[in-house]
């Protein structure tokens, strides 16, 4: 990713969040706006604590059933993310969290997320045949 995409990601998102706050603020005032905020940061905080123990369970269920926990966990991590950005003062990154906590949608980015990975064999992605001997010489 390109540096002046992370920089303007980095500026412009909280430029942009304080601009919404204030149009917020000024079409239903300013103690229902901070009441907001302060709601879902208590949101976000139930949703990290509820997030946390159920993805633990659900990675836990699928070692047992000895399966990969991937999807489970990245599920888990992608709930972790809504409820911080829940926490994060801002409607834009509420809306984002909000979308994060739909369990369809979720799935669906943890799917592409999880297919979008390269399949390595053995780190280096290629394989090299070949023959060994072990010497076992005590010295």
């Amino acid at each position: 990713m390109p540096r002046f995409l992370i920089w303007g990601a980095l500026l412009g998102l909280p430029l942009l969040e304080l601009y919404v706050l204030l149009e917020v603020g000024s079409w239903i005032g300013a103690l229902p706006t901070l009441l907001l905020l302060i709601a879902a940061a208590f949101i976000g905080t139930a949703l990290m604590r509820r997030a946390g123990l159920t993805g633990l369970l659900r990675v836990r269920a699928a070692l047992e059933a000895g399966e990969l926990p991937a999807r489970p966990l990245l599920e888990a991590t992608l709930t972790l993310i809504a409820g911080g950005l829940f926490v994060v003062p801002g409607f834009l990154t509420d809306i984002f969290g909000l979308f994060l906590l739909l369990a369809p949608l979720r799935r669906r980015l943890a799917v592409y997320l999880i297919d979008r990975q390269p399949q390595k064999a053995g780190g280096s992605g290629r394989v090299i045949e070949g023959e060994y001997h072990r010497d076992d010489h005590d010295s």
